[in-house]
Formats: structure tokens, sequence, C-alpha cells
């Protein structure tokens, strides 16, 4: 080495020397914040493997939600808790009710739906190249709620029932337990749109309607208050799938990766609700902006045991979509089971051990 370059190798050693010595003290990355129970614990030895795969820089994903009821707290706890974070996705969610949730989802606009089966089953007939990915709800936890003064069945001709909106899993039940009544609905019972479960509730108090099909916690309440359950969706034998998650099958393709990490965030988050009381129903408040203690905590110990540790779709309860669908629209009998659910990712998540951690 001539003596000319020996200034510059001394520069060059000096300028890296305080580049480590700048990293050494650079702070550590932020983390999602810490939670109490198991996530606080650190995740479960499959959930970490898992996640060491999550890309360093979080992947942007939009996940809209129907309704705000606990039907969907599968896609709020693992925002909350962090999950979405720990698998390397920066969640955005977003509630649409069911008909611009599609539209949503086929568009672009959204990169997940959280929705019921009744709304797949109508984005199939149209035919959108959309499938469910996971089922967190199978069952439909609603009542039919009506007035005081409402004895019979009998007394609910003439009158109008009020629900969120037509083809949400808040009509699908309404109408079910109207015709489970004897009743017709839109022939001896009017059915009314009003948007969200609070329009709905506010709507009987008024006496503008003298019905309304409400899922938890605004039903509680109303039984509370004095209103009558004439009948409840969640005594009803069968599944139902009441909260899916869907995608664009170009995305399934695309990224297979991501989908199966939003699958397990999920999977942990429905574990969390199960498990961590407190917790969920803190969560609930937020999303359901109820306060009452007692319907929070009437209506966790109506969904905790209906959110299935596994979120697996079957075709059974799928077909039960397919023919509510079809008593309104016959194309819907050209709709097979199998053409609206991919369970791939949820089956790897059964693979993985993931359930023996999350529930030892």
């Amino acid at each position: 080495m001539s003596p000319r370059s020996l200034p510059l190798v001394a520069a060059c050693l000096l300028l890296l020397g305080m580049l480590g010595a700048c990293t050494s003290s650079r702070p550590p990355a932020s983390r999602a914040p810490a939670v109490s129970g198991a996530a606080a614990d650190g995740p479960p030895p499959a959930a970490a493997a898992a996640r060491a795969n999550a890309p360093a820089i979080p992947e942007r994903i939009r996940i809209s939600y129907a309704g705000l009821t606990a039907h969907f707290a599968a896609a709020w706890v693992p925002k909350e808790a962090g999950y979405f974070a720990q698998q390397g996705l920066d969640a955005e969610l977003t509630y649409l009710p069911s008909r611009q949730a599609s539209t949503a989802l086929v568009s672009g606009e959204a990169d997940y739906a959280f929705f019921s089966g009744r709304t797949l089953v109508d984005l199939r007939i149209q035919g959108a190249d959309v499938v469910a990915i996971a089922a967190p709800m199978t069952k439909l936890i609603l009542s039919l709620i009506v007035q005081p003064d409402i004895q019979r069945p009998e007394d609910l001709r003439g009158k109008r029932m009020g629900v969120t909106g037509f083809g949400s899993i808040i009509d699908f039940g309404g109408r079910y337990l109207l015709k489970e009544l004897g009743l017709q609905p839109e022939v001896d019972v009017a059915v009314i749109q009003l948007q969200t479960n609070p329009n709905i509730m506010a709507a009987l108090e008024t006496r503008a309607i003298e019905a309304g099909s409400l899922a938890p916690p605004q039903s509680l309440q109303a039984l509370a208050q004095g209103y009558r359950e004439m009948g409840a969706m969640h005594r009803q034998p069968f599944e139902y799938p009441a909260g899916i998650m869907a995608v664009r099958a170009d995305r399934l393709r695309e990224h297979p990766d991501q989908v199966g990490r939003v699958v397990r965030a999920v999977t942990e988050g429905i574990a969390r609700f199960k498990n961590d009381p407190p917790y969920a129903q803190q969560v609930l408040k937020q999303y359901t902006s109820i306060e009452d203690p007692e319907a929070l905590q009437g209506t966790y110990e109506l969904f905790a045991p209906a959110f299935p540790q596994l979120p697996l779709l079957t075709e059974a309860a799928m077909q039960v979509a397919i023919d509510e669908t079809a008593s309104e629209n016959p194309r819907a009998r050209e709709v097979t089971p199998a053409s609206t659910m991919d369970m791939r990712f949820v089956r790897e998540v059964e693979a993985s051990g993931l359930l023996k951690q999350l529930y030892p």
C-alpha cells in the first residue's frame, strides 16, 4: 500500500466506526402495544414461527366488516390486540353495510371483508370471483323483539319490523323468525330498513315499529326495558355463516402468504375473545358504543361459546345460505357450497399446532 493511500484508508475506517456507533445507539423498532393475557406473555411457539416469516415492512390491508354486532368481533380483536401487526400487517378496518362491503371488495377498495354467507352467495350469482377463507361465526345470535303489548304472533299482522339492511344477517334472522311464527314477511309484516341496531332500538322506543330484529347488546337492553322476545335465532339447531371472511380470488393467487397470515391473526383474535372476558368486553364496548356493563357481559356470554376455535366453514352451513338466497332468487341453486370457499389456510392453521398453544 502506498503512503499516499494511507490517509484515505484511515478516513474510511473512521467513517465505519462512526456508523457503527450510530447504529448501536439507535432506539429499538416500535412494537404493537403490549396487552394483558396471552398476547402479553409472548406468542405461542407456532405463532412465533409464523411471525418470523412476516415482512419487515408492514403490508397495508383494508378490511371491512358489515355490522356493529359481536358477530364481527373476529375482525376487531386482532386489530386492537395487535395480532395483525404481529403478522406484518397494517390493517385498516372500516364499517360498511353488507351491500356496500360487497361492492368495495369486488372493486378493490377493500382487500378482505367480513360479512354473511348470504352476501357471498349474491356475489357468486353476479359472477364475482370471491370466496370465503374463514368462518369465525357460524351461529346467528339475534332475537325478534316486539312491543310489550304484542302477545301473540297474530298481533303482528299489519305491523312493521325493523332490520338493518336487506340481505344482512339481521334481515335474514328477522324474516326467518317471522316465518317460524306463521307470518309472511312483506305480506303480513312490513320490513323496514333502518341501517343499524341502535336505529332499530330507537324506532321501537318511539313506536315507529312494532318489532325489530336485534342482536346483542341491543336485544338484551330491550329485554331489560320491558320489550318481549318472540323468537331467537341462536336457539335454532342449524349452522349459518353469519360471519365469514371473504377475499377476491386474485388475492389468493398473488398473495397466498399474506392470506395465511390474516387467517392466523383472526384465529388468535378468536382465542383472545374466548379466553379473556374483560378484554373482549372492552373491545365490544369500543365498537358497539354500549356502556351498560350488564349488556356487555350478557353479549359476551352469548357469543364467546359460539365462536369456534377453528374458523372452518362447512358446506352444510353454506348450503343454508344458498337455500335462503334461492327462496328469492332461483339462480342461487346454481351455486355449489364448494365453489364458495377455500379452507386451505384454516387447515394450515390446524396442522401447525397453533390451536394447542392457544387452548392448552
